[in-house]
């Protein structure tokens, strides 16, 4: 098989006292996922970077950089999602619940604005049924209750 590189990469060592610590994270750092309002924040990788690395090995880490990368913001982008559709979760938790066969009515207006805007709509229907109006309505063709 000869000098073909190998398929793993040893990783830093993380002997650290801090059990929910993530290899390569800093000390202190227990949740090494960024929120999903941090901003996007790439780390290029520099000549620098590579230079201890055997050639061989420089094309396969550049390309595993860039995966991470995009993995890092897919999962940014599906954060910002799930936060979301939890807040619309929450949103439709808070709706009262309404039985099969039943309409909720929400009115933005208060109350009393409300109550007095139907008892005008209200008294209007008295008034006409009070008037002479419904006579015309008992005619006996319904020719004569489209002219009336």
């Amino acid at each position: 098989m000869g000098d073909s590189p190998p398929r793993s990469f040893p990783l830093p060592d993380s002997s650290s006292d801090s059990a929910s610590n993530v290899a390569g994270a800093p000390e202190g750092a227990s949740d090494p996922a960024p929120s999903a309002d941090a901003p996007a924040q790439t780390t290029p990788l520099s000549d620098d970077d590579l230079a201890a690395l055997p050639d061989a090995y420089r094309a396969q880490i550049e390309h595993l950089h860039a995966r991470v990368e995009q993995a890092a913001r897919i999962i940014k982008m599906l954060q910002r999602e799930n936060a979301r559709l939890q807040n619309r979760v929450e949103e439709l938790a808070r709706r009262p619940e309404v039985p099969e066969g039943h309409t909720l009515l929400t009115v933005e207006e208060p109350p009393d604005a409300l109550r007095s805007r139907l008892e005008q709509y209200l008294d209007a229907i008295d008034r006409y049924l009070d008037s002479d109006a419904p006579a015309a309505w008992n005619a006996e063709s319904p020719e004569e209750n489209a002219s009336a």
